[in-house]
């Protein structure tokens, strides 16, 4: 739940904030943007339409992008892993390559679940007529019946762009918190004498979740030998709470600067396969489509890419790209940095009521040993 409920949660809260840039950017990225939006007019209008089916999808795609991801890091940068971790577990350009499988894993599995809803989302931004009042099950339906491989072509196009993005983007931003956290002097979290390891605001999930677990384990059984033993027996303290909010405040801005600094880079690069995933979603809903031959979604990426630039000139492929770098270095500094805090905030919320259980196990033997 540490993972889910926070990656939930950012996931929300940048969609809301940030939506208007990404529809700006959606519609300059159209093939016949001169079209739709004349001079201009009502470019800035509508700028949450699509907004509904993105929140529906994103949670929960957030929340299983965040499990893989989590996860993924902690299997591809364990010591036990066959053949290579001892490399993969140290800091370095293995465990960067690391990073990165762990991403494009996280990536694949969460836009099964976003591919329609952009579909839905990017048709409403642009508002195609056929569709733009419509819900967005009648968009899909009217969309399958349409080109049956349309939803397909969508998680491919939209894979292929998330998957550069983010084995670009999380190295990048690994990286970066690591540099930035030590700079800053961020503290380690406080754990008792008899914790057998201790957690760093660097390391995995996983890494983390045993160190706690290994201290709320310590800390129960030094209560459980003091009831054994006598009030004299010696028991581990409870975990340490000083700092938390300082410790909070750190943890998100570093967080929060380095996922802006990562995200922004990875958006300046893989502008190009973003051009080519709108005009695929975006293609049957032109004025072009009825009339020629041309589509998209039935050429190989780089051969859109080369047409786009050929036709329209090399600077389309970066079409929207200043408002996309904006946007991501803006939504991936709340995104992960409230991710970060809010995933902190909950472990601490289970240290605190851990160090409670034990707090109150201790005063029950004072009483019975008193009595």
């Amino acid at each position: 739940m540490d993972t889910i409920v926070p990656g939930a949660l950012a996931a929300f809260t940048v969609d809301t904030l940030v939506y208007p840039l990404d529809t700006i950017k959606t519609r300059v990225q159209a093939t016949d943007y001169a079209e739709r939006f004349p001079g201009r007019k009502g470019l800035y209008t509508g700028l949450w339409n699509g907004l509904g089916p993105v929140i529906l999808v994103t949670l929960p795609s957030a929340a299983l992008f965040f499990t893989c991801y989590e996860g993924g890091k902690a299997a591809f940068t364990s010591p036990s892993l066959p053949l290579v971790g001892h490399l993969t577990s140290q800091p370095g350009n293995a465990q960067a390559v690391a990073h990165s499988l762990a991403g494009a894993l996280a990536e694949l599995a969460s836009c099964a679940l976003l591919a329609p809803a952009e579909l839905v989302k990017q048709r409403r931004q642009v508002a195609v007529a056929s569709t733009s009042n419509a819900s967005p099950v009648k968009v899909v339906a009217q969309t399958l019946r349409e080109q049956s491989r349309t939803l397909w072509k969508s998680y491919l196009a939209l894979a292929g762009r998330n998957l550069p993005f983010t084995a670009l983007q999380f190295p990048l931003y690994e990286h970066t918190r690591h540099r930035l956290a030590t700079a800053v002097g961020l503290p380690e979290r406080g754990s008792g004498p008899g914790a057998r390891a201790k957690a760093k605001p660097t390391d995995g999930i996983a890494s983390r979740s045993r160190a706690i677990d290994a201290e709320t384990e310590a800390a129960r059984a030094a209560a459980l030998r003091k009831m054994r033993l006598g009030p004299n027996a010696s028991a581990a303290d409870a975990p340490s709470h000083e700092g938390v909010a300082h410790y909070y405040l750190k943890a998100g801005l570093v967080s929060g600067s380095s996922a802006a600094l990562a995200g922004s880079i990875a958006a300046l690069v893989t502008t190009p396969l973003d051009v080519a995933k709108t005009r695929i979603m975006l293609h049957s809903t032109t004025k072009a489509a009825s009339t020629s031959d041309y589509n998209p979604s039935t050429q190989g990426v780089l051969k859109l890419l080369a047409r786009i630039a050929r036709e329209e000139g090399p600077k389309a492929l970066f079409r929207g790209g200043a408002l996309r770098c904006a946007w991501t270095a803006l939504g991936a500094g709340i995104y992960l940095g409230s991710y970060e805090t809010g995933r902190e905030w909950w472990r601490e919320s289970g240290r605190q009521q851990a160090a409670a259980v034990v707090h109150e196990v201790e005063e029950t033997v004072e009483t019975l040993t008193q009595s």
